[in-house]
């Protein structure tokens, strides 16, 4: 599957996919996937709703009368593409469903809501970030934050909220990951 993307959405997923070193396609999937499980995404693009959906525990309820979203690109637009398990898909379809639009521009909306939102992106990337840290640089990371935490007062840093700065560092320096944890552990 290919969705149309406008460029500073484009170029957010490029950049993404540089920092984490991880493929564009797959940053792609794993936005969408996050997108749809997300209960604040979810409740973001709920307003759009035509007919009902059902989230985990939550069922959204549509309002027919309301004209179908569209999804408007102005500008130059780039495509991503995309591939999804069949339950994935379904799910997928479901939001589709809901929003009376097909699949892909779904998932372009799924991907615009998350980025437009730094309080659902940054905890959804140091999630996926310490899966990918090895023990010896995430045990680092954790002293670091003790190590930050005993010193200010009045303060509770956690390892979230480390990687978070880090990442924010990340997309102001244009370094990968990797690099800027490596020089955040050796400073």
């Amino acid at each position: 599957m290919a969705t149309w993307l406008d460029l500073e959405s484009y170029e957010m997923i490029v950049r993404l996919a540089y920092i984490l070193d991880v493929p564009l396609k797959e940053i792609g999937e794993l936005l969408v996937l996050e997108g749809v499980q997300s209960k604040e995404t979810i409740d973001k693009i709920s307003q759009y709703f035509k007919r009902e959906f059902r989230s985990e525990y939550t069922l959204y309820m549509g309002n027919a009368e309301l004209k179908p979203y569209r999804v408007k690109i102005d500008g130059e637009k780039k495509r991503v593409y995309m591939r999804f398990r069949f339950e994935e898909h379904e799910k997928l379809s479901s939001l589709a469903f809901a929003l009376d639009m097909d699949v892909a521009p779904a998932t372009g909306l799924l991907i615009k809501t998350i980025i437009s939102s730094k309080e659902i992106l940054f905890p959804f990337l140091s999630h996926h970030i310490r899966k990918d840290l090895d023990d010896q640089r995430l045990k680092q990371l954790r002293l670091l934050c003790r190590y930050v935490d005993s010193n200010t007062p009045g303060e509770y840093v956690t390892l979230p909220m480390l990687l978070t700065y880090i990442l924010k560092q990340c997309f102001e320096q244009g370094k990968t990951l990797k690099q800027k944890i490596r020089d955040f552990i050796d400073d």
